[in-house]
């Protein structure tokens, strides 16, 4: 083979070359871009980015370089290595032997990333699962708990509940009872709670504003705290646990 026959093979193998790091670029960049909208962003797959754009950031070095050879090579400074058949024949296994190792190494990348997250979904599908059935006991224990406190609800508060607007009510043992008559508008939520020793608590809840409110006896009631709220539309109609006997 004549020199020029070498060079155009040369020249051909550089052009195979570039376009295959063209390829691996397209599909690295296509690869961040994918784990980068995955809601299931994980470290191992933060490590991977970094490491696709260092490869990335490599393999344009790499395509500079052939670049350069091509045009060497096409102005003849590489034909006392061309004639060499030996040394040509070697590099040729050598350039096809890593290339088969690049790309065995960029399927083995794609089958790791298709099996974490494959796991990630698996761990996050029996994350949910647990979650749904913690809330669905809670929901169930606090429904039973409901149910068995609403009995002991004294006669006179479902008395009293009767002729009580909407936006008055009382707090038994953590159930919210709501009078029955319509709210009176503009009038904050006022729930009545008799704790030890006498002592009754009045919660008075506005659009502005969270007041706990402190009475004993006949004695006038003091304001224990008050806490600023932002404005969410709050109705006595929206709270849970609305009691009629």
């Amino acid at each position: 083979m004549n020199v020029i026959s070498k060079r155009r093979s040369e020249l051909n193998k550089i052009k195979f070359q570039i376009r295959q790091e063209k390829i691996y670029i397209q599909n690295d960049t296509i690869a961040i871009e994918r784990m980068n909208k995955d809601q299931s962003f994980s470290k191992w797959a933060s490590d991977q980015v970094s490491i696709r754009r260092a490869k990335i950031e490599q393999r344009e070095k790499i395509i500079d370089a052939l670049q350069k050879k091509s045009l060497d090579v096409e102005k003849g400074l590489f034909d006392k290595e061309l004639l060499n058949s030996e040394n040509y024949v070697h590099n040729e296994i050598r350039a096809k032997q890593e290339e088969v190792k690049k790309h065995k190494d960029y399927e083995k990348d794609i089958k790791q990333i298709a099996i974490n997250k494959s796991k990630n979904f698996e761990q996050l599908a029996r994350r949910a699962d647990r979650n749904i059935a913690y809330n669905s006991r809670e929901v169930e224990k606090s429904f039973q708990y409901f149910l068995k406190t609403k009995e002991t609800i004294p006669d006179y508060m479902i008395k009293k509940l009767k002729h009580m607007p909407n936006n008055k009510g009382y707090i038994w043992k953590n159930i919210y009872c709501f009078g029955e008559r319509p709210s009176t508008p503009g009038e904050p939520v006022i729930l009545f709670e008799t704790q030890k020793e006498g002592l009754l608590v009045i919660h008075e809840t506005s659009d502005t504003d969270y007041k706990i409110w402190h009475k004993r006896g006949s004695s006038k009631k003091i304001l224990h705290s008050c806490v600023p709220r932002r404005k969410i539309g709050l109705t006595a109609s929206s709270l849970a646990n609305y009691i009629k006997k």
